[in-house]
């Protein structure tokens, strides 16, 4: 986007995202209080935990804790779930703006071997595919 105004950016926003994220927004609202509540739920499980483990209840303690893990994975799958929704939607027309760039459903489009001979990353070791 060389040369672009904030203007011109406005209106491109205006035109080609709002209409994207306006009706996004009530799900990624719906996402954060989805987190908030297994958030609390996991906090309270943590509480209940420690308190189970000093009076070393330890079945309690236990479970309490399994919950405290299953509360923090399901935390990282709401936003996971909206976050990808949202890449989905909204990145392929961001990167239109950049010029001959587009996502893939090609995991190996650049491969490790490629990475290191173009010495961008100097200690590049491992690489996870996303777009």
């Amino acid at each position: 986007m060389p040369g672009i105004t904030k203007e011109e950016f406005s209106k491109i926003y205006q035109e080609q995202f709002f209409p994207i994220l306006k009706p996004l927004d009530s799900e990624r609202s719906a996402a954060v209080h989805k987190s908030i509540m297994v958030g609390l739920v996991g906090l309270g499980c943590f509480i209940v935990g420690a308190i189970a483990s000093v009076a070393e209840v330890w079945s309690v303690a236990i479970l309490a804790f399994a919950g405290m893990v299953a509360s923090i994975f399901l935390m990282n799958r709401s936003t996971d779930e909206f976050r990808k929704k949202l890449k989905k939607s909204v990145i392929t027309k961001l990167l239109a703006l950049c010029g001959q760039l587009y996502m893939s459903d090609n995991k190996n489009v650049v491969t490790k071997d490629e990475i290191k001979q173009m010495g961008l990353f100097p200690r590049f070791s491992t690489k996870r595919d996303d777009d």
